[in-house]
């Protein structure tokens, strides 16, 4: 009996010792609560700052609003006349501008079904919503396009936007309200294949202005700094951008230079100015992988002036084309008024053999400057490759 009680006790003890040593050697369990904290990984991207987040949310709204309006356009062009009121109802006899078949302006698109507001205001008496729902409703529809408007809004299958109303109505020339009347608004269902349409020209419209503004983004980076100039480097204003390329002119007048010596012509193919923009200028002011990127224009020159027909396409407002001078152009001569601005040539020929057409310091195209004056900017352009 003492043997046996001996053997238990020393079982028991050895469970326990075991349980024990367990115990220490085992992982301690995480509550939900308390998860270990997370291995760091160096390879991980930073967080973007706040303002490139702000940046992105403002490009996906463009390419969002942009995909709203192509799936109104294709819906606004394909939407066949929606309901009819016949010129012997009480509706009509009210309101002749409303009779015969209804004209609808498409507000929004949503998968297959379209929000419409109409174009006519129409007179009304008593109470709205049970005129908009039981009188107009009947007076207007068939059956069949009584089976398109959806029941989606709480105020009934056909309702009021009035604040819609308010920004229409405010529109110059257009009809106003007087007294009792309103522009009904309604949800229809859209044919299938219709819808399909829409948000394919949605889609195509996206991505095609996504990718625009990721062209228009390298071009800025680009044009933030190109070449070098006495030491500087050079800014530019992108103009245009075609076939992976963009225009870029220089934000200030570089230096200033002549045209032509005096009384030698202003023909820009045979000028001073255009040999030393294509000979000196672009040797020293670009690196070697800069000037690859250079492409030349239709006349030959990989840097030219702009020609006045350029200054108005791509500077509508006279108040852009102000430019100013650079250090250096104000070191070597550069006429500027009391902002810093000067005159700046173009490639254009004035109105006589020794005219060339400028832009003044106010933003002005002329062409009483002659070729031989040192006092005008010089502000080249240039096409550059994108890729």
């Amino acid at each position: 009996m003492k043997k046996s009680l001996f053997l238990m006790t020393v079982l028991l003890i050895s469970f326990v010792l075991l349980a024990a040593g367990n115990s220490r050697h085992a992982p301690a369990k995480t509550s939900e609560t308390q998860k270990p904290a997370a291995v760091s990984d160096s390879s991980e991207k930073p967080k973007a700052s706040a303002s490139v987040k702000q940046s992105e949310q403002k490009k996906d709204k463009k390419v969002l609003d942009a995909e709203r309006s192509a799936r109104i356009a294709a819906v606004s062009r394909a939407l066949p006349s929606f309901g009819r009121i016949d010129p012997g109802n009480e509706i009509c006899r009210q309101n002749y501008s409303g009779c015969g078949d209804l004209r609808w302006e498409i507000l929004d698109v949503q998968g297959n079904r379209a929000l419409v507001f109409s174009k006519v205001n129409y007179r009304y008496s008593g109470d709205l919503a049970k005129w908009l729902n039981e009188e107009f409703y009947h007076a207007a529809f068939s059956p069949s396009d009584k089976q398109r408007i959806l029941a989606v809004n709480p105020a009934g299958r056909i309702f009021q936007i009035k604040e819609m109303e308010n920004m229409l109505n405010s529109r110059e020339g257009a009809a106003q309200n007087t007294g009792d009347t309103v522009r009904p608004a309604l949800w229809i269902e859209l044919d299938k294949s219709l819808a399909e349409d829409a948000e394919i020209e949605a889609h195509n419209a996206g991505l095609t202005l996504a990718k625009k503004m990721v062209v228009r983004e390298n071009a800025k980076k680009i044009a933030s700094k190109f070449g070098t100039y006495a030491g500087t480097g050079i800014v530019w204003y992108v103009l245009d951008i075609q076939d992976g390329k963009a225009l870029m002119i220089t934000k200030e007048g570089l230096d200033a230079r002549r045209f032509n010596p005096e009384n030698t012509g202003n023909s820009w193919g045979e000028s001073e100015i255009r040999g030393w923009l294509n000979g000196t200028f672009f040797n020293s002011a670009f690196s070697d992988e800069e000037r690859s990127r250079i492409s030349a224009n239709v006349e030959g020159d990989k840097v030219f002036l702009l020609n006045s027909a350029e200054v108005v396409r791509y500077f509508p407002r006279v108040e852009t084309r102000i430019c100013r001078a650079s250090e250096e152009a104000k070191k070597n001569g550069a006429w500027t008024d009391d902002s810093g601005a000067g005159f700046w040539w173009l490639r254009s020929p004035g109105n006589n053999q020794n005219l060339v057409e400028n832009v003044s310091s106010g933003g002005e195209v002329n062409s009483g400057r002659n070729a031989g004056f040192i006092d005008a900017l010089i502000r080249p352009s240039v096409w550059v490759s994108l890729d």
